[in-house]
């Protein structure tokens, strides 16, 4: 069985068709990517996958939860992380603060607010953009439970080789 499954998926915008009747099955452990240019569809496949949009058509299951009867138990084995993640939190971070350590490991405090502990420059800002996606993508990462589906939207963006 597939763990993700979508069906001839199509999502209409009044007149503009943005998702044309597309199928797929994503085995378990699988890695799979949706290419194509910008305006293909791929982030509103995402998003409906990730129950963030609605559909107009077609059908989804995931880890065998069907989109239209089950949502709330596709979000509790997703984790997500979107295209637009990534600096926003480095201006607001409510319920996490990110210190300056030599570390990337989360803890705990007392108060049940997660610390990610990430070098920081010489301002004690973390102001290269790849860091600032790689510390998000971390969060994200280990925000999720046990046995998850990570889905990620344009993965490496942003994102340098160099360290």
């Amino acid at each position: 069985m597939a763990i993700i499954s979508v069906k001839d998926l199509r999502k209409n915008y009044g007149q503009f068709e943005a998702v044309k009747g597309i199928s797929f099955d994503v085995e378990e452990g699988e890695i799979f990517g949706l290419l194509g240019p910008n305006g293909a569809g791929k982030s509103t496949t995402l998003e409906i996958i990730e129950t963030l949009r609605e559909k107009t058509s077609g059908q989804i299951t995931v880890n065998g939860f069907d989109l239209d009867k089950e949502p709330n138990e596709i979000k509790k084995i997703i984790g997500v992380q979107l295209q637009a993640s990534g600096t926003g939190i480095f201006s607001w971070t409510p319920g996490v603060n990110i210190v300056n350590a030599n570390t990337a490991t989360p803890t705990v405090n007392p108060t049940n607010t997660t610390i990610y502990h990430v070098q920081l420059n010489e301002q004690g800002c973390i102001n290269e953009d790849s860091v600032q996606v790689r510390v998000v993508r971390f969060v994200t990462l280990n925000s999720m439970p046990d046995s998850t589906i990570c889905l990620t939207d344009q993965a490496q963006l942003r994102l340098n080789t160099n360290g």
